[in-house]
């Protein structure tokens, strides 16, 4: 039977186990930092990638992904969303579990007082 000389497996789950290890004593907001920051670091060096490739087909998912990038959005749901937790997260930074309880409830009150208005808005925009 052969011995496998290079095991993608096994360095992908050693990798993991070191990230883990590394993000382990962060916060969470802490976390989401570094991994934008990642995030970051990656697209930015896709982008090195791509002005260096030369072969068309070398990096074609690069180019198809850079493609994608550039249609821009009006709305980012995702990024709103980020925003939001954060705000979240400030105000209720040391706040008792009470505290922060009687928060979150009165924030769904008002959902729940502003939804009707809120959809009615929508249809109408519907047509």
């Amino acid at each position: 039977m052969k011995k496998k000389t290079f095991d993608c497996i096994a360095l992908l789950n050693e990798a993991a186990e070191s990230t883990r290890l590394r993000l382990s004593d962060l916060t969470v907001h802490d976390q989401v930092v570094y991994w934008r920051g990642r995030n970051r670091e990656v697209l930015a060096e896709q982008k090195r990638l791509m002005t260096e490739t030369t072969g068309v087909h070398e990096f074609a998912f690069v180019v198809r992904l850079e493609a994608l990038r550039k249609k821009r959005k009006t709305f980012d749901c995702v990024e709103m969303k980020h925003q939001a937790q954060e705000r979240i997260r400030k105000e209720l930074e040391g706040k008792s579990p009470e505290e922060q309880a009687a928060y979150l409830r009165k924030g769904r009150e008002t959902l729940l007082k502003r939804q009707p208005s809120l959809q009615k808005k929508r249809l109408q925009a519907q047509g």
